[in-house]
């Protein structure tokens, strides 16, 4: 699988090149949240990797992904206002969810997160 860094209205964001699909309900799985890392002392020494976070939003199935990145795509990522923070209403803006934006919306509406 790969994953790419990619540019929106509210900074970047890192994302699976194609869709992943829920095991279980067959939904597509949308962009909870990242962490971009910068970890020193390893052998050979530093490591940069994004910690991913996708969920289902039929079943709310969970998936976390330690995608490794270069420096490049880590200092993109980190000065990222969205690293590190829930994406709720932040997938919606920044025009990530497609043809599932309006159905996302409502059910966000209705928990309270508008």
């Amino acid at each position: 699988m790969r994953w790419v860094v990619r540019d929106t209205p509210k900074g970047a964001v890192i994302v699976p090149e194609k869709a992943l699909y829920c095991p279980f309900c067959g939904r597509r799985m949308l962009l909870h949240d990242f962490r971009a890392i910068h970890q020193r002392g390893y052998p050979g020494g530093e490591f940069w990797h994004a910690d991913v976070h996708l969920k289902c939003p039929n079943c709310s199935f969970w998936a976390t992904f330690g995608v490794p990145i270069g420096p490049e795509e880590y200092g993109r990522l980190s000065k990222s206002r969205l690293n590190g923070r829930l994406l709720r209403w932040d997938l919606v803006e920044a025009g990530l969810l497609g043809d599932e934006g309006e159905e996302v919306r409502r059910r966000l509406e209705a928990l309270g997160y508008w």
